[in-house]
């Protein structure tokens, strides 16, 4: 059971608690069997994803990558109710000793070194201790439950990993990876770019105060924090002034159709190419994930056909 309350698990329940945030919309994207799922349900989940999609998108095609997240995210929630349904009435329980190691490593990973501070800052966010027990029960249910989908169908071995490697030996050759902070300027703020840049200029320590003071981009309330992005997946305005990152150093203004950036690498990590033996544990992990999906797959879909699923965007 404890394998099953992984960081997946900890990390959907620490944002399920921080997603309570004021002003949230609260239009209804969809529902099954009769359950609203919200856009303050499905924030919590897509905001990371829409970060990083700013890297690699602009203009129509930065909004409908946004509403693509969002329709996935509608499709994990739809799915996560599906599962919990399902599990109503099975002989095997989460216990509440389960329940609680997993409450105190959400707490530990929030920073929080007593139950009391816990609660003090689950107060402040609008959230309670019984809620974070009931979102680690539902997210070690539904993981339980596609668990047993995945063991009955596993099946992985050295003949399929090396006719993996013959057929992707090219993606064996990293393009390497960049982990971003942003600045943008849009119509509002656009006069202050050439104070920004005479202040990156003087202090690029300063770059994550400014983001959060001026930016109009996603992220500004963590510095103007991205994520970790694939080289080769950089929309071309950042691929062009990125060419040859380097780690701590600030490049820009970039002119783009959301207005002025300048761009902050957090970390860059340069491309490698592995031989077999070096890339079984990768290999290993993303044909686990393909079968993991397609079990998942399978076992939502049957699930679906009994269901009353709708969308309302």
């Amino acid at each position: 059971m404890k394998k099953i309350a992984s960081f997946v698990v900890l990390l959907f329940c620490v944002l399920a608690c921080s997603g309570k945030e004021r002003g949230e919309l609260n239009s209804i994207l969809g529902s099954v069997n009769g359950s609203p799922i919200s856009l303050q349900d499905v924030l919590p989940l897509t905001r990371a994803e829409e970060y990083r999609a700013f890297s690699t998108r602009s203009g129509d095609s930065l909004k409908k990558r946004i509403i693509e997240i969002r329709r996935e995210a509608v499709d994990e929630l739809i799915d996560r109710k599906l599962i919990l349904e399902d599990y109503a009435g099975k002989k095997f329980e989460i216990t509440e000793r389960d329940i609680e190691n997993s409450v105190d490593e959400v707490a530990q990973r929030m920073g929080v070194r007593s139950r009391d501070e816990f609660l003090r800052l689950l107060r402040q966010q609008g959230s309670s201790i019984e809620e974070v027990r009931k979102n680690v029960r539902d997210v070690m249910i539904v993981q339980l439950m596609l668990h047993r989908e995945f063991v009955a169908a596993r099946s992985i071995t050295p003949e399929m990993m090396f006719a993996y490697y013959k057929k992707n030996i090219e993606k064996t050759a990293s393009s390497g990876s960049v982990e971003l902070a942003m600045i943008l300027l849009g119509e509002k703020n656009k006069a202050e770019a050439p104070g920004i840049a005479a202040a990156l200029k003087k202090d690029p320590g300063s770059f994550a105060a400014l983001s959060t003071k001026w930016s109009e981009g996603p992220g500004k309330e963590d510095g103007g924090r991205l994520g970790k992005i694939e080289c080769r997946l950089l929309r071309p305005e950042f691929a062009g002034v990125l060419a040859r990152p380097e780690q701590g150093k600030v490049y820009g203004p970039v002119t783009t159709p959301e207005g002025i950036v300048f761009l902050k690498v957090l970390a860059y990590t340069p491309p490698v190419r592995k031989t077999f033996r070096e890339s079984i544990p990768e290999i290993r992990r993303t044909l686990e994930a393909e079968q993991r999906k397609e079990s998942r797959k399978k076992y939502t879909q049957r699930l679906r056909k009994e269901a009353i699923i709708r969308y309302f965007f």
